[in-house]
């Protein structure tokens, strides 16, 4: 995920991500111990408790990364952010991102 992340920025305006999201496949938990869902739990808290990301479920093991979140990435210009690579919590500008953008 954070690689696949890093390359938002150098995506073009016009790639498909930027329509319909970043697809994230987790899996169901079939080969796991007792066919438990393992990563999806994982996963998902990294994206949305430590890059403060939203995400949606689209199916059962996987969900998308909003695209507006991964505008905001491109915008932003770098993977990670700054704040991200230092520890820190981000900064308001970034929780509130979302309310700046454009519907797409």
């Amino acid at each position: 995920v954070y690689v696949a992340l890093s390359g938002v920025p150098d995506l073009e305006e016009d790639d498909l991500a930027f329509l319909w999201g970043l697809k994230i496949i987790v899996g169901k938990g079939i080969h796991s111990k007792d066919n438990q869902v393992v990563l999806e739990p994982v996963v998902r808290e990294l994206l949305e408790d430590v890059f403060h990301l939203q995400v949606s479920e689209t199916s059962e093991g996987t969900f998308r990364v909003y695209r507006q979140d991964l505008w905001a990435i491109k915008c932003e210009g770098v993977w990670p952010p700054k704040w991200l690579k230092e520890g820190k919590k981000p900064p308001k500008a970034w929780l509130r991102r979302r309310q700046k953008l454009p519907e797409l």
